[in-house]
């Protein structure tokens, strides 16, 4: 059995030939998709080269950053009674009913 890096990929595997992963991994064929993140997400660089690379891939991707907003901001959000959660709801209902 071969040993894994801290990322699960086999050792020796360049991060950019990993199939597994969203950013490096072949995108062909996937749905259309929203992309949400906050402006203090701390993976906001990762969804921003995600978004590329599905654009280069041919996927009708679109990307809407909440200016503050942290990590995981639409699952605290999505139940709550708040300007956000609202603009966030009505941005996935637009998104869904437009694709």
């Amino acid at each position: 059995m071969r040993r894994r890096d801290r990322r699960g990929n086999p050792q020796g595997t360049r991060a950019d030939r990993a199939p597994q992963s969203p950013i490096f991994g072949d995108l062909s064929g996937l749905p259309p998709l929203l992309l949400a993140a906050g402006s203090a997400e701390a993976l906001l660089d990762d969804t921003l080269r995600f978004a590329e690379a599905a654009t280069a891939a041919e996927i009708k991707t679109q990307v809407d950053v909440y200016e503050g907003l942290p990590h995981a901001f639409t699952i605290a959000t999505l139940d709550d009674a708040t300007d956000v959660s609202e603009v966030v709801r009505d941005r996935i209902a637009t998104w869904v009913n437009a694709t």
